[in-house]
């Protein structure tokens, strides 16, 4: 999956218009706590780093497909 990642952005507060794109990704990885799976969206998963801020992977292709049973968005297997 990490070769599918388009942009990666980190923000102290979560807000699309001040996002900070991050130029290297794996570097990054080490700093990531969790996901926070109530932000995802279609091709994005959102992390919460180590240092309070989230970061946003934008993927170029779907990697989260809607849940038939409960409607709520899991990876795809």
């Amino acid at each position: 999956m990490k070769n599918n990642i388009e942009k990666v952005f980190v923000s102290k507060d979560f807000d699309e218009s001040g996002l900070t794109l991050m130029r290297d990704a794996q570097n990054l990885h080490s700093q990531i706590l969790f996901e926070d799976i109530e932000k995802r969206s279609e091709n994005v998963k959102h992390f919460r780093m180590r240092d309070g801020s989230y970061m946003a992977a934008i993927y170029k292709k779907p990697v989260h497909i809607t849940d038939r049973a409960t409607g709520k968005l899991i990876d795809i297997p």
